[in-house]
């Protein structure tokens, strides 16, 4: 990041089952939230600090992960396990081929 730069949150707003390129199959409801609509957005406000855009990983971290931990933050249910299995199942083929590829790019760099 370039000096004097503010990182920018990964958080942003957007009304319901309206994220382009999401394919939805149903709204989950994860329970009544128990806080006011300014300790949510305190909780949100933390959140952001630690959601920076450049964190974002699309089978690590995103936007499963970020709901998952904002859901806990509001007490509420976490998400059904199985709302994550197809990101879950590519990590985990995926991860050893990018880890043998970031391993030859890390020797390439070495000469």
């Amino acid at each position: 990041m370039p000096p004097g730069h503010l990182p920018v949150t990964g958080i942003h707003s957007m009304p319901p089952r309206s994220c382009p390129g999401a394919t939805y199959r149903e709204s989950i409801s994860l329970g009544a939230v128990p806080h006011s609509a300014e300790e949510v957005w305190q909780i949100l406000l933390k959140l952001a600090v630690q959601w920076l855009a450049t964190a974002y990983h699309p089978l690590k971290r995103n936007c499963l992960n970020f709901c998952s931990e904002f859901a806990t933050a509001l007490a509420l249910q976490d998400v059904p396990s199985w709302v994550g299995r197809l990101a879950l199942a590519a990590d985990m083929l995926l991860s050893p081929v990018l880890g043998v590829l970031d391993a030859f790019n890390l020797l390439g760099s070495l000469d």
